[in-house]
């Protein structure tokens, strides 16, 4: 359901990216989790960026979402969200603490209600810091 969930286009097509006045989101092929590219947060000042895609004409029902991630640690907040889907925003947080192999963050028990969602994921951080995502899924439950 997600279009270039794992940026093998090479590219961020299909994703927006919000941000503090400095784009700090790439699509790049520096260790993938999986074929040759994936999403990096990372700018040598500090920075607040968010990379997210709306996903419309979705049936309605439960879902869970996905993503893989690493991440050199130190950011403010780093999370990974669910939100516009016809309940409250839902976020797993990855934390600040180093992820120095790719890990599997899920959210749960999205009630989609609207026909849409949007997920995404999101970096406060210090110069410097860097987190790496792959393979974003969102699949139907029931």
């Amino acid at each position: 359901m997600i279009e270039n969930g794992s940026f093998e286009t090479g590219t961020l097509d299909q994703w927006t990216g919000r941000n503090n006045g400095v784009s700090a989101h790439k699509a790049d092929a520096d260790e993938p989790f999986t074929g040759i590219y994936k999403l990096t947060h990372w700018h040598s000042d500090a920075y607040q960026q968010q990379s997210a895609q709306r996903i419309t004409n979705v049936p309605d029902g439960t879902y869970e979402a996905s993503v893989w991630v690493r991440s050199g640690g130190g950011q403010n907040k780093l999370h990974f969200y669910a939100n516009d889907y016809g309940g409250a925003k839902k976020i797993t947080e990855i934390g600040s603490s180093p992820v120095t192999s790719y890990t599997k963050y899920k959210i749960d028990d999205i009630q989609i209600t609207n026909g849409q969602v949007e997920v995404g994921v999101c970096s406060d951080a210090n110069a410097g810091n860097w987190a790496a995502f792959d393979r974003f899924e969102l699949k139907q439950l029931k």
